[in-house]
């Protein structure tokens, strides 16, 4: 099992040869590779995890959350469905949904046997793969409520929690990966003991500050989604014609209508396929062909909602992105593991305006409305792998002083 990182220097640590012995826990972050599996499932559960976050979009752009009306079970089944009804797309989105989070779970419990078995009962990883499982228990149970109480409120908590689940995955599996053995090498070197002025508080306040700003994003998008609002400002880039909003409810459903508003059709009815028509032996209605209703007038609060989503993604986002990026250069050279994710945020930022935008241009088209929604789950992820990078870097250069 690793030493006590932070009460050695980083070219003191020393380990173990069993990592299960008793004696001061090991850190959270490990010094070596003990056990390959867990940093292989270290990864699916990240890329499954993913997966269902994108699931979860398509259910929310499709409003068919509601469309399995009982839970734990979908229709009485907990993997496969009558072909009849699972040929219905809003009941295909959302059991899909839930078999993608069955996997997951599997994957988690995986997961943290390995963690377990390559760096001991007592260690901060397996200490962290506990607490990822206990999230992912507590999703789905959200998740199912979320069915059985109906409750708009409750899908907002769901789909932010899941932002959240995210973070910790990646966190996890960045702690059972290669990165931590690698950046310990670097930072025991002349070059990386030379570091301790330039890996500075600034670059570690923005990074803190752009996950943060990422988290309330996200949370202002989930309001805006489980709302049916995102018409709420039916242009862009520019705010009812110009830079702010209107004020007057009025003069907002007189815009809205010049814009183009009236044209927006949603899916606003939860299309819930009742267990009635199942016993029934009825055919039920594709979500396709169920009439869409027209986009009404939105009020002010719905308005100012849909404008801070805005500023918060084109205006606060952007200056704490471009001023963290611009610290970050600095780093490549001295903390491993940088680059590559600092240049995927950088690409996904900009995808993940233009996506924003889209959704406007297209009218809450929902494959453009999930696509958002998941190129922002990818970036909280991408921010957060560069924001536990930058702590530990931090962490292991003080030993060096």
């Amino acid at each position: 099992m690793p030493g006590t990182a932070l009460e050695t220097s980083p070219d003191q640590v020393e380990t173990s040869d069993s990592p299960g012995s008793p004696g001061s826990p090991a850190p959270l972050l490990p010094v070596d590779d003990p056990h390959p599996w867990a940093r292989r499932l270290g990864v699916w559960l990240v890329v499954v995890t993913f997966l269902l976050i994108g699931t979860g979009g398509l259910v929310t752009s499709y409003n068919a959350g509601l469309a399995v009306p009982d839970w734990p079970g979908s229709f009485g089944n907990w993997v496969f469905l009558p072909a009849r009804i699972w040929a219905d797309l809003a009941v295909m989105l959302e059991h899909n949904h839930r078999l993608t989070g069955q996997v997951a779970g599997l994957i988690c419990i995986a997961t943290v046997v390995a963690s377990v078995r390559g760096f001991g009962w007592r260690s901060g990883v397996s200490v962290l793969a506990w607490v990822v499982l206990a999230a992912y228990i507590y999703q789905g149970v959200m998740g199912g409520l979320r069915v059985t109480e109906k409750s708009v409120p409750l899908a907002v908590i769901h789909g932010v929690q899941g932002q959240l689940l995210f973070m910790l995955v990646v966190v996890l599996a960045n702690c059972l990966g290669k990165w931590p053995g690698q950046v310990k090498a670097a930072l025991a070197g002349t070059e990386g003991r030379a570091s301790s002025e330039v890996i500075s508080g600034a670059v570690y306040g923005l990074c803190i500050a752009f996950v943060v700003c990422m988290v309330v994003q996200l949370t202002l998008g989930a309001v805006i989604r489980h709302t049916n609002s995102a018409s709420a400002i039916p242009d862009a880039p520019a705010v009812y014609g110009g830079f702010f909003p209107p004020t007057d409810e009025a003069v907002i459903a007189e815009k809205f209508y010049e814009l183009g508003g009236g044209e927006w059709q949603l899916y606003v009815e939860e299309p819930a396929l009742l267990m009635e028509a199942v016993d029934g032996e009825r055919t039920p209605d594709v979500l396709e062909k169920t009439p869409r209703i027209a986009a009404t007038p939105p009020s002010v609060g719905l308005v100012h909602n849909q404008y801070m989503h805005r500023v918060m993604g084109m205006v606060v986002l952007p200056v704490i992105g471009f001023g963290a990026i611009h610290m970050l250069i600095k780093l490549y050279k001295v903390v491993p593991g940088l680059r590559v994710p600092v240049g995927v945020g950088s690409i996904l930022f900009v995808v993940q305006v233009l996506l924003g935008m889209s959704v406007i241009w297209s009218k809450e088209s929902p494959y453009v409305a999930s696509s958002h929604q998941a190129s922002g789950a990818a970036l909280l992820g991408v921010a957060t792998l560069v924001l536990i990078r930058v702590h530990w870097a931090r962490k292991l250069t003080a030993l060096g002083r």
